[in-house]
């Protein structure tokens, strides 16, 4: 749960390059359907940490592959709906456990919701069937 604490959010900077991440990947699923496996959601948490005079709000969106393993270097794009109507456009890059992590910070009460809005990978098929709907809610 610690490391759920430090928010991973934007694009995750690496000295791999996009070419060698790939192949490596690719091989390790053995190209499953159409030379690159699908992708799903497996989860969307949220972790709300409650203080005196304010409220911080942190979600997170676990990726896996058909075999259910973790989709690491996905970039998950996410839609928040916040409790007076405003939205705003996220994107994260999931570590290597699969999760893309969002950090809000300090947050207005009342109902927030997350719609996931794209999962793209440059090794896997896009996702077209969440697995899991795509949509959370919590109550702040």
């Amino acid at each position: 749960m610690g490391h759920f604490l430090e928010s991973m959010t934007g694009r995750l900077d690496t000295d791999i390059n996009e070419e060698h991440r790939c192949e490596v990947t690719v091989s390790a699923l053995n190209c499953v359907g159409h030379g690159r496996s699908e992708m799903q959601i497996q989860s969307i948490d949220f972790l709300k940490d409650y203080r005196p005079g304010q409220t911080e709000l942190r979600f997170a969106v676990g990726l896996v592959d058909e075999l259910r393993q973790p989709v690491v270097w996905g970039t998950v794009d996410v839609v928040v709906h916040g409790s007076n109507g405003d939205r705003m456009r996220l994107s994260s890059v999931t570590d290597y456990d699969g999760i893309a992590y969002f950090h809000l910070g300090t947050v207005e009460r009342g109902n927030w919701s997350v719609s996931v809005s794209a999962v793209t990978h440059p090794c896997y098929l896009p996702l077209c069937n969440t697995g899991l709907d795509g949509r959370r809610a919590t109550r702040v």
